[in-house]
């Protein structure tokens, strides 16, 4: 394993030596482009068939509401190899500070090869990737109460394919559950690199787990607000501890929004009570709006949290905010009665 390391090790360094002002020039989010509007395509709309390399972010697009998704999933160009050419690392979020996700389980690995995204690997729930300090990944998997492996693996400079370090997986034999380890990763106790360990599996599993790495990340909610700008945009609260909260209910189905200036500084944002008033030929609802509270100033990307308690079928909440060219723009905010999502529509 030394001799591996160290050939990756010297890899590296000459691929950084001869290629350190290509890497700096690249707009690798550029490169990357495809694989992150597939991705934000599959987080915010009702139809998409998942390409190769989505499986987990589909498993979790599933799992939540549509406004949610987007909060769920980030990602982060990080140099996995070490060639100085980052890698684009698609993750699950665990929390949101500000307009920062945090991590730990990837869903998928790419590679930039010759100037295009390459997929280097995708996680699931029962196939699990995680990273270590050192830079390598570790994957955990399992197919049944009986059947789990647990690998470390690197990646290779200029290479879209994992090299296996070790490789612990556990098999039923004669009613009883047996550990192996190998070097190549084969899932198999009669491949010719296969060996029986005295192991404690669950246990072995918990300690290598234990040593994972947070990744910081950009929710691809972020992503979204560029694709489809608008001054300002609304979305469930996915925050844990936000300073800048206002509390304009506190009954017992009041619940927490979040706004989040995208297009610059917002400046003069006023929350609305909403009556409705009026119906016109097209549909279009005619609301009384009352100001409730005014913001002076919201910074792009400060996420300010409001609680409020929204009506039955009628939106009784808004918002009016004014972007740094002088235009204003009044929305209203309701919550979905068919699936729960957070529906925002402008309003005169």
């Amino acid at each position: 394993m030394k001799r591996l390391t160290a050939l990756f090790t010297l890899a590296a360094l000459i691929s950084c030596l001869l290629c350190p002002a290509l890497a700096e020039e690249t707009d690798y989010e550029a490169v990357y482009a495809p694989v992150l509007a597939s991705i934000a395509h599959l987080l915010s709309q009702e139809e998409h068939i998942a390409a190769p390399g989505e499986t987990g972010v589909m498993e979790l697009r599933m799992a939540a509401a549509l406004e949610d998704a987007p909060w769920d999933v980030g990602y982060a160009l990080q140099d996995l190899s070490g060639d100085g050419i980052p890698e684009l690392i698609i993750g699950q979020v665990d929390s949101q500070e500000v307009n920062i996700s945090y991590g730990k389980q990837i869903l998928a690995v790419y590679s930039c090869l010759q100037g295009s995204p390459s997929l280097v690997l995708e996680g699931w729930a029962r196939n699990r990737y995680y990273l270590l300090p050192d830079g390598s990944l570790l994957n955990q998997g399992s197919s049944g109460a009986a059947y789990s492996c647990l690998g470390q693996y690197q990646l290779a400079p200029g290479e879209a394919e994992l090299r296996c370090l070790d490789y612990f997986f556990t098999w039923e034999e004669n009613g009883q559950v047996v550990s192996y380890h190998n070097s190549n990763g084969v899932w198999d106790p009669e491949d010719e690199a296969s060996e029986p360990v005295d192991l404690d599996f669950p246990r072995f599993s918990e300690i290598m787990t234990e040593d994972t790495q947070l990744i910081a990340m950009t929710a691809f909610a972020f992503y979204l607000m560029e694709e489809h700008p608008s001054l300002v945009q609304a979305y469930w609260n996915p925050y844990e501890d936000v300073e800048n909260c206002i509390i304009l209910s506190d009954a017992e189905y009041s619940t927490q929004i979040v706004l989040v200036a995208y297009q610059g500084t917002v400046t003069d944002l006023q929350l609305l009570s909403l009556e409705l008033e009026d119906v016109d030929q097209e549909g279009n609802g005619k609301f009384k709006q009352t100001v409730l509270e005014t913001i002076p100033a919201l910074e792009e990307g400060e996420p300010l949290v409001i609680q409020l308690e929204f009506g039955c079928s009628i939106p009784n909440f808004g918002f009016r905010c004014t972007d740094d060219t002088g235009v204003t723009k009044t929305y209203s905010l309701l919550q979905s009665g068919m699936d729960g999502s957070l529906l925002m529509n402008e309003i005169q």
